[in-house]
């Protein structure tokens, strides 16, 4: 939550009817893609949220680094697939506390699920930060949650063991890349 606070203190919200009438308005508004973006993550709708990135945009959080619009999607799609797998009744997204000034932006979003690998349930809390392109898509998408707080949750006793130690990060970060490798390798129908 600190992160989320000095974001906030440091970008003035600026209210709907001032952003929509300044002079410099990109086609989309980038209050209305954030919104967007979570909306489709809400309903598990991965292709809608890769419409919501640049073609040459980044995202980063402790576990993933993606570059390129289809590779995001790929990841995003990816996720939500599994959280289809694990039940739609598990699956719940929560946001809000979006704040842009210009190009920057900052969000609060909170999915609860249940983690594919273990079965058990998982309530991340996450602050997002974003810049957004000249068309008001998301350019860098970087989101932070506490990794530990994440692994004690989703790998019970084996992260609150292991998950402080910088070399399970390492080996959690390796086995999500090659896991989204994999599945952006698979054919698609």
């Amino acid at each position: 939550m600190p992160a989320r606070r000095a974001r906030a203190a440091t970008w003035a919200i600026i209210g709907p009817a001032a952003r929509r009438t300044a002079p410099t308005m990109p086609p989309h508004d980038p209050v209305e893609t954030v919104q967007a973006l979570y909306e489709a993550f809400r309903a598990l709708d991965g292709a809608r949220m890769e419409q919501c990135y640049a073609e040459d945009a980044c995202f980063d959080d402790p576990v993933f680094s993606v570059r390129g619009r289809a590779r995001i999607g790929g990841l995003w799609r990816m996720l939500c697939e599994g959280a289809i797998r694990q039940g739609r009744a598990d699956w719940r997204l929560d946001y809000g506390d979006i704040v842009v000034e210009g190009r920057k932006g900052c969000a609060h979003w909170e999915p609860k699920y249940r983690f594919g690998a273990t079965g058990r349930r998982v309530h991340n809390l996450i602050d997002a930060s974003f810049h957004f392109d000249g068309q008001g898509l998301i350019l860098a998408h970087r989101d932070d949650f506490d990794l530990y707080r994440w692994g004690c949750q989703a790998l019970g006793a084996k992260g609150r063991l292991l998950g402080w130690m910088p070399w399970f990060r390492t080996q959690l970060r390796a086995q999500a890349a090659r896991r989204l490798e994999a599945w952006l390798a698979q054919p698609r129908l």
